[in-house]
């Protein structure tokens, strides 16, 4: 199970670490970062990747009949 670690925002002037807060009064002096990948993406990438090695599976097994 994925667990999403929490958004730390950085200030745009001084590079800092601010508060939450101050992110959200001040939207356009600080930016997100560590934001983790969002759930969906991991599952289509990991199904991605099954699809991929069912194929190679697929052709080593017709190739080799």
């Amino acid at each position: 199970m994925l667990h999403r670690r929490p958004a730390r925002y950085r200030s745009k002037e001084s590079g800092q670490f601010v508060s939450e807060a101050f992110a959200r009064e001040h939207p356009d002096e600080a930016y997100a970062v560590n934001r983790g990948v969002s759930a969906p993406v991991v599952g289509a990438v990991a199904g991605g990747l099954v699809a991929v090695a069912a194929l190679a599976a697929g052709t080593a097994y017709r190739a080799r009949r």
